[in-house]
């Protein structure tokens, strides 16, 4: 499976750096939708909705 660079980050500032120059990232709103989602889903999302908190971005 496919792992973006943000994803294989190893230091949490790094990720956040890599996420930042996505160019969805200049789209707050799409990250808010993305976190509210993973709020009710699976492990995983959940997991990944902490790490978007973790990170500022949502």
């Amino acid at each position: 499976m496919y792992l973006p660079p943000q994803f294989k980050a190893e230091e949490q500032a790094h990720a956040a750096q890599l996420m930042r120059e996505h160019p969805f990232a200049m789209l707050p709103e799409s990250h808010t939708a993305m976190r509210s989602v993973y709020a009710t889903g699976n492990a995983k999302e959940q997991a990944l909705g902490r790490w978007m908190d973790q990170l500022g971005l949502a």
